[in-house]
């Protein structure tokens, strides 16, 4: 709250802040004026992966909805479980996820400053550990990163024999990410069936389908050649060819009751199971439109009720399988080609560092090309070079036309670590990658940010304490 305290003067809507402590000393009449299922509760803004953040205005109806398939649909756990988080709290996923669905619905929460799990991801599992947490969620990142900060030291004292479910949505979901969690964890308790697959967004409230809980997670591998041409699923077994010849899509679950989600062509029509197509879906979850964005609402929110995600994807049996973003599609010699696929093939290159890899197209003299920009600390780059080239011509037959090489920290990202693929292009094309610096001043420059605001946020309770007091 001292932190808090320095947006006070900054804030004009703002005159001062309450504890939470503070509030059970004071009795109010109750409201003259009720909230309504069909009334604002607050507005939710996206994050600006692939475009400029949009308010989305979430109503007390969407949010009771959500809270409900989230809490006892999805997780099962209305009255019971532990819930431990390190997501910010201004990003959807921490504060409906872990804030109110939790206070709605009788759940302990548990949460670690997201700046100590940067600087020491181990204490994600010491607090499960230590609380015995039933449910915490987090982006494939997370996972990939606790699987290679996990120590013999550190196996050997977790214990997550009481974990439900390791919710993982946010970004793509990568099924070697998932199997070596799993395989990873066993040793600590870890149920196969906990790693939990998820599909949400801010206009959906937060979150659209979830796996089964009771169920092992399912991935399903189908034809390269196939998907891209036709955007048809045909699957075949894993052992049936290389891995340059096939994709691996992870399932993330069945809606949650009373929702629905559909793949759709461009004229609205749904598509047949197996079919990619934007994702589309309805249901009381959805939100009611972009605050005071007219043409934005108009674009995504039908009046059918169906909200168009941007989202590529299909369902089978049910299922959601997300394949990647409309925006990011990167079309080549005829082949729909998702950057997520050539990305994930980057990040294995060695001296590439996993998770921040960009990939997309740009005009050619011949038509469409492909770029890649990465970051790296490797000193011999254009040996990296050589070997991400070989890398993607292995995966999609052909070499990109060009790749970058940054120094760690200078990919664009969004506030919740979303990476920013159009923006990345938009520099990349105006020659301006890594001209606004890097993202993080490493641990020094932020405790310096840290202290700043801690400082501002003193001088501010105390500049409204003394007036408080001469009043």
């Amino acid at each position: 709250q001292n932190v808090l305290w320095g947006l006070v003067d900054r804030t004009s809507s703002v005159d001062r802040l309450v504890r939470a402590e503070d509030l059970l000393s004071h009795t109010h009449a109750a409201p003259r004026h009720p909230a309504t299922p069909d009334d604002l509760c607050f507005l939710q803004y996206t994050s600006g992966s692939t475009s400029d953040p949009k308010g989305v205005v979430v109503t007390h109806g969407n949010l009771i909805a959500n809270c409900d398939g989230i809490i006892n649909t999805g997780l099962g756990m209305e009255g019971t479980g532990v819930a431990v988080s390190w997501l910010p709290l201004y990003h959807d996923m921490g504060l409906i996820g872990f804030v109110i669905s939790t206070l709605c619905h009788g759940l302990t929460s548990v949460f670690i400053p997201t700046m100590r799990f940067i600087r020491r991801p181990t204490v994600w599992f010491d607090a499960i550990t230590k609380h015995g947490g039933t449910v915490t969620f987090a982006p494939n990142f997370a996972y990939a990163l606790i699987t290679r900060k996990a120590k013999p030291e550190h196996l050997a004292r977790w214990d997550l024999s009481t974990m439900r479910a390791f919710g993982c949505g946010a970004e793509p979901i990568h099924p070697d990410t998932a199997r070596t969690f799993v395989d990873t964890f066993s040793t600590c308790g870890l149920l196969p069936e906990a790693f939990m697959p998820a599909y949400g967004m801010a206009e959906a409230t937060l979150a659209i389908s979830f796996k089964p809980i009771r169920q092992r997670f399912r991935t399903r591998t189908v034809d390269l050649d196939t998907f891209a041409g036709e955007g048809r699923v045909a699957e075949v077994a894993p052992a049936e060819g290389a891995s340059d010849t096939v994709l691996e899509h992870v399932s993330c679950g069945v809606p949650f009751p009373g929702h629905e989600v559909s793949a759709q062509d461009e004229a609205g029509t749904v598509l047949d199971e197996g079919l990619e197509g934007e994702l589309c879906l309805r249901g009381p979850s959805v939100a009611a439109g972009y605050w005071e964005a007219p043409e934005a609402t108009a674009q995504a929110f039908r009046p059918d009720g169906w909200l168009r995600t941007g989202d590529l994807g299909y369902v089978l049996d049910g299922e959601v399988y997300v394949t990647g973003r409309i925006k990011d599609l990167i079309i080549l010699n005829g082949r729909n080609l998702h950057p997520q696929a050539i990305e994930w093939v980057v990040g294995e290159v060695d001296g590439v560092r996993k998770g921040n890899v960009v990939a997309f197209s740009t005009p050619g003299p011949e038509g469409e090309q492909l770029v890649v920009v990465l970051e790296t600390r490797a000193e011999d780059a254009e040996a990296l070079i050589a070997a991400v080239m070989a890398a993607v011509r292995k995966e999609i037959g052909a070499p990109p036309a060009d790749v970058v090489c940054l120094p760690p920290g200078s990919l664009p990202k969004t506030s919740s670590g979303k990476l920013q693929r159009r923006k990345t292009r938009q520099q990349y094309l105006l020659d301006e990658l890594g001209a606004e610096g890097t993202r993080t001043m490493g641990s020094r420059g932020a405790a310096t940010t840290v202290a700043k605001h801690l400082a501002r946020g003193l001088i501010g309770r105390a500049k409204h304490t003394l007036l408080g007091n001469r009043s």
